[in-house]
């Protein structure tokens, strides 16, 4: 009789006895192994691929160009299909990944494939109307009320004791108001009259009963806006670097706001000079002055001619703030070249300059003599 201990050391001299036999057919390449009067043999373990194993996706997720990609809203993982699919007529899903879609209210099995939310079903009450939960059966606005959205659980009342026309009203067009509101308007039921849209908001339609707010930090210049883009930022732009930087309008590149001033301070290094370019000179064709081509030519005229950079005197005029600005002046308002040449010519401008600008203004002023 063999006991415990003699069965452990017999099973251990087996399985040594196979190992080694195991060895030496590797060693033969022949792979085969005799146990116990069986010949076995070993399993050869495939190589790899040299490209990427596939990726497996799990529930919720398909496979897109190598890539794990989340079932989208309107779509669910069908499982049999191990894909995504679009939910079918009667449902909607709004959120990724989802194993199923949600029952639109009221469903009748009728509505778009696809439906990525609760608004895209059908059976929505119509303008006008509302039910308890936004869907079928509905009622129509009573009189005085009205709804301008689908799908919606209330009316809104015209409010100062207005009237609407019929029941079902769809619109404060409805409302029986005393007064036809134009744009930049809106109807005061309180009053009942037209008020001038307040600062910062804008009414592009007519008879309406409130106006519109200007969308982040804009604003408009005066009451009464008829359209958002009345709506400007006041804000002055622009960046500073160590060597180079911009300076912008505020609202640029829209129409510059009304009583803003701008002030950008630029100190260069020691020894460093400022390089301002004017990159595009921009007068609208709608401004019916007359002169507005005129005075960009003028412009154009003097910054590109190089005897005003060739003369000290004249490097000293662009240093100097109020002599820089007096050009600027001139600039804009050509006609008062005379004040200043006969004024100040002699204290304040140089005489080659005013030799520099006179042809200049002249040609500009000639056809209006």
């Amino acid at each position: 009789d063999c006991n415990l201990s003699c069965q452990r050391q017999r099973t251990e001299q087996q399985i040594k006895a196979y190992i080694k036999a195991l060895k030496k057919s590797i060693n033969q390449e022949r792979f085969l192994l005799r146990v116990a009067g069986l010949d076995y043999e070993v399993a050869q373990k495939r190589a790899r691929p040299t490209g990427r194993a596939e990726e497996i996706c799990g529930p919720g997720s398909e496979m897109q160009n190598g890539h794990c990609v989340r079932c989208m809203p309107g779509s669910y993982y069908h499982g049999g299909q191990q894909r995504c699919v679009q939910c079918p007529p009667g449902t909607f899903q709004e959120k990724e990944g989802q194993l199923s879609c949600d029952l639109c209210p009221g469903s009748d099995g009728h509505g778009p494939v696809g439906a990525s939310n609760i608004s895209s079903c059908a059976g929505q009450c119509p303008t006008g109307y509302f039910s308890s939960d936004g869907f079928k059966p509905c009622q129509p606005c009573t009189l005085g009320t009205y709804q301008p959205e689908p799908g919606r659980t209330l009316c809104f009342p015209c409010g100062g004791g207005l009237t609407t026309k019929r029941e079902g009203a769809s619109s404060f067009h409805d409302c029986e108001v005393k007064v036809q509101c134009s744009p930049g308007h809106y109807y005061n039921t309180t009053l009942h009259r037209c008020i001038r849209c307040p600062l910062g908001t804008y009414q592009t339609e007519f008879r309406q009963n409130y106006c519109i707010s200007c969308p982040g930090n804009t604003t408009t210049d005066f009451d009464g806006a008829t359209s958002v883009s009345q709506c400007k930022n006041r804000k002055c732009g622009g960046h500073m670097g160590e060597y180079t930087g911009y300076i912008e309008s505020p609202n640029y590149p829209g129409n510059y706001p009304a009583n803003v001033e701008c002030t950008w301070n630029i100190n260069p290094p020691s020894k460093r000079k400022i390089l301002v370019v004017v990159p595009e000179i921009f007068l609208p064709s709608e401004d019916e002055c007359g002169d507005v081509l005129d005075y960009e030519r003028l412009v154009e005229d003097i910054v590109r001619d190089g005897r005003l950079y060739a003369s000290e005197n004249h490097q000293e005029i662009l240093k100097d703030q109020k002599l820089i600005k007096t050009l600027f002046h001139v600039l804009a308002h050509p006609h008062t070249y005379f004040n200043y040449s006969a004024r100040d010519s002699n204290d304040l401008l140089p005489r080659s300059f005013i030799r520099l600008i006179r042809s200049k203004v002249y040609d500009i002023l000639r056809p209006y003599n």
